[in-house]
């Protein structure tokens, strides 16, 4: 998501897109403050084709790709955190199960497990690879927290604590 690219919004008009970049850019930040060389994807509001953001990745050498993103449904019941792999992923599902237990750990919402998925952001990287949802913004308890920037920081902390988890476990 980003620039033309919303992703989801919220019955209250949160982006999507707004969100992924507020935390996304805290965990660079915790990650570059433990001595970690970070690549952003995008840095600003600016529209990077799906289809190309492996590539990049790829070009980049980059160790280990992270995807941040919250999820949206039809049903606003639904609540949780879940990540994705691709089950054919070059150690993604490592990488997955350390992201989910700091995010399961730190933010308490419900588990919505690890789970195999064919999106072109994990199938496609040479490299351990995860897509993280955080939590949904179609729900109205977890639209709150992600508009509250107290919550961003933790969610980019435990994305942070489990991308490093991750890196002591190789």
């Amino acid at each position: 998501h980003g620039g033309t690219e919303p992703g989801s919004v919220s019955p209250s008009g949160l982006k999507e897109k707004d969100i992924n970049l507020d935390i996304a850019r805290r965990v660079a930040s915790g990650l570059e403050a433990a001595g970690a060389k970070v690549f952003m994807l995008r840095s600003g509001d600016t529209t990077i084709d799906f289809r190309d953001r492996p590539d990049i990745a790829n070009k980049e050498n980059v160790e280990a790709f992270v995807s941040i993103h919250c999820n949206s449904f039809t049903d606003s019941s639904k609540r949780g955190t879940e990540v994705y792999y691709f089950k054919d992923g070059h150690g993604g599902q490592a990488l997955a199960e350390a992201l989910h237990k700091a995010l399961i750990s730190s933010l308490g919402l419900p588990d919505r497990n690890t789970r195999t998925a064919d999106y072109n952001v994990i199938r496609y990287t040479k490299m351990p690879a995860a897509l993280v949802e955080v939590a949904y913004l179609s729900n109205p308890v977890e639209e709150k927290l992600l508009a509250d920037a107290a919550f961003r920081e933790k969610a980019a902390q435990a994305i942070a604590s489990g991308i490093m988890a991750y890196f002591r476990g190789r």
